[in-house]
């Protein structure tokens, strides 16, 4: 049995050629397996020497092609691009807030708070009326007291409401 080295695929040991990729890189399987097996299990520095012998140069170029480190002047151009994709999308998202903002204001505007004010004179300067000032009033005027049936006075105008 023989294996082609750039598509792995198993041949005849008749074929010289693989009938796939059409590559003459061709070794027998057992040298295969023994230089895989050999490779794998020999730490970094004993894989660096092995790749300097001849017969591990093929096998090596093939079965384990190197991945290629970026150069420090890629690196920058990638940080680069970074950083302009960064600037793009926060550019998008002020347009969109420009765009959008009536929609956004309202979602963030503060709650008012529900202070009572005077249907009058407009006026917050107001208080509740306690139960016992309603009992002192009917008791002094009698039914045609102002306070019956109402819940706040205005301090400014003197409604009752």
């Amino acid at each position: 049995m023989k294996i082609c080295l750039k598509c792995r695929r198993q041949l005849f040991d008749s074929d010289t050629v693989c009938d796939r990729c059409k590559s003459t890189v061709i070794m027998d399987k057992v040298q295969f397996d023994t230089l895989y097996n050999q490779y794998k299990a020999s730490t970094d520095k004993q894989q660096a020497q092995l790749r300097m012998s001849p017969e591990y140069k093929e096998f090596y170029e093939y079965v384990f092609p190197l991945v290629k480190k970026p150069t420090a002047e890629e690196r920058e151009l990638q940080r680069k691009i970074t950083k302009e994709k960064e600037i793009l999308k926060q550019k998008q998202e002020q347009e969109y807030i420009r765009t959008h903002s009536k929609h956004i204001k309202s979602q963030y505007e503060p709650i008012k708070q529900n202070i009572p004010h005077c249907p009058t004179c407009g006026s917050t300067n107001v208080k509740p009326l306690s139960t016992t000032s309603k009992v002192l009033g009917v008791l002094a005027i009698g039914l045609a007291s102002k306070q019956i049936g109402k819940s706040y006075m205005c301090k400014d105008c003197k409604y009752y409401w």
